[in-house]
């Protein structure tokens, strides 16, 4: 029997899974259930899905390859398609801070799927695929039920567009790039020896690391900090 590059068994006959807004189908068993959480929370916490463009199982090899892809075993999920092409770089199409949610949502995963934003190679930003066993997938599925994965991950789902653009700006700020997420040393900041900038942007940075990312941080106090931190930028400039 054929598999696809991540070992799964191919072609499949595939179940269609529901997300918000459509359908996709995809592999029977933990593996589609686990890219179906993704899809669930990358709709609540990078951006709304687009229907048509989000594609899962396709008996086919990969682009440009004659390797099986891990389309062909349901194994593969391609997100807001259109708006991420293969071969664009994440930032060109992502905003910072959704680059940032994208990669926590993974890492919850832990190891079970692996986003094609980080590729070494060609970057396809749209697509997520498993890369683990069905048993691992299994157990790590039944982690996130149990804490509740399908709705708590951060507080950001809360806030308002003008919020979200300030948090943006301030990560963008922070670290002189599009890859949020990657905070350089404080050398790369305009004003490394200020006490007081200094104290507020590490606490501004662990609010985002400790609570914003990973808890139910409150919006109230997610823009009181965000405001502190671009005034003293504002100060700076």
């Amino acid at each position: 029997m054929a598999t696809s590059q991540n070992g799964y068994s191919a072609p499949i006959t595939a179940v269609n899974r529901p997300l918000p807004g459509g359908k996709v189908a995809l592999r029977a068993g933990p593996a589609g259930d686990l890219l179906a959480w993704v899809g669930r929370q990358f709709h609540a916490l990078v951006e709304p899905l687009a229907w048509p463009g989000c594609w899962g199982y396709a008996d086919r090899n990969v682009i440009g390859s004659t390797d099986l892809s891990n389309h062909a075993s349901g194994t593969a999920l391609d997100l807001n398609a259109p708006a991420h092409p293969l071969g664009s770089h994440p930032a060109a199409n992502f905003r910072p801070g959704q680059i940032t949610a994208i990669r926590a949502i993974v890492a919850r995963t832990e190891g079970c799927v692996r986003w094609g934003g980080d590729y070494t190679g060609r970057r396809d930003p749209m697509h997520f695929e498993i890369v683990a066993g069905e048993a691992r997938c299994a157990a790590v599925l039944a982690k996130l039920t149990a804490a509740g994965g399908e709705t708590a991950m951060t507080g950001d789902e809360d806030m308002t567009p003008d919020q979200s653009r300030k948090l943006d700006e301030v990560v963008e700020q922070l670290t002189g790039s599009r890859e949020a997420g990657e905070y350089p040393g404080w050398q790369s900041l305009k004003y490394p020896d200020d006490p007081k900038a200094r104290a507020t942007v590490t606490d501004f940075i662990r609010h985002i690391d400790e609570n914003l990312i990973n808890t139910t941080a409150r919006v109230d106090d997610v823009e009181r900090k965000l405001d502190e931190v671009l005034a003293l930028l504002k100060e700076k400039a």
